[in-house]
């Protein structure tokens, strides 16, 4: 074991800084909306909550494991820490898949967010779809990893804004949220080009735009999400909030 370089250091204070601060916006969106309810708005605010609370706990446990196994280096820990974080990586994908389809059909049907134990459930058999996936894919492969990663996220970009639209034209969905999963749609597309530019990297041999300077961009957006969640919380936590065109309108 050896002492680790600067930049490995600041890597994974950011990426654990980063799983914390998405933990805590899913944490604040299910005080927003702690049941689905019949009410389509707060229904949004809980899928997402129960959504970012799961990737969010998810990344923190893997970036907690990923500070023992930079340290090592290489060996059995470092392996299966390698493995371990393609899985989680996969499951999270899924599961944030999953919520942008959910969210779409709730915005464009305009009807309300299932049952609590149905978007339980749903989200315990999206995280083993992306489970077994990650188990599919085996041992770490740099240019696979970051393939299904790219093609997950963009994937989830397309339902994403397509469920914003729906929902801004719809008002069934308030400002608040709308904003915060905007922004977490275009940092995800931006993940998705950088997670194919290194994927091709990797295929090719040849160098590969690096990752570092996504975390500050992810944490950055993540605080701006947590902002909205907090001015969503000031109108009062249970009630309804305009929508966004309704916002414009005054």
């Amino acid at each position: 074991m050896a002492a680790l370089a600067p930049h490995v250091v600041r890597s994974l204070s950011m990426q654990l800084v980063f799983a914390t601060l998405t933990l805590g916006f899913g944490i604040l969106a299910l005080r927003v909306a702690p049941r689905p309810g019949r009410n389509v708005r707060l229904g949004a605010w809980h899928l997402a909550g129960v959504t970012f609370t799961t990737i969010g706990a998810i990344a923190t446990v893997v970036d907690v494991l990923a500070i023992p196994a930079a340290v090592q280096g290489s060996g059995r820990f470092f392996d299966f820490f390698l493995h371990a974080s393609t899985i989680g990586n996969d499951a999270r994908g899924f599961a944030v898949f999953g919520f942008a389809l959910a969210l779409t059909d709730m915005m464009v049907r305009r009807r309300p967010a299932p049952p609590r134990r149905v978007v339980i459930w749903g989200m315990v058999g999206l995280l083993a779809v992306g489970a077994g996936v990650g188990v599919l894919e085996g041992a770490f492969v740099g240019s696979r990893q970051h393939s299904v990663i790219a093609l997950v996220s963009g994937a989830t970009v397309v339902a994403l804004f397509a469920a914003l639209y729906a929902g801004m034209v719809s008002n069934s969905i308030d400002w608040h949220l709308w904003v915060a999963l905007g922004i977490y749609a275009v940092r995800e597309a931006l993940a998705s080009v950088i997670s194919a530019a290194r994927a091709a990297g990797y295929i090719a041999n040849e160098w590969k735009p690096s990752a570092v300077w996504i975390f500050p961009l992810g944490m950055a957006s993540v605080l701006v999400m947590l902002w909205c969640t907090l001015v969503r919380l000031g109108v009062a936590r249970g009630t309804d909030a305009p929508g966004l065109l309704e916002r414009l309108r005054g």
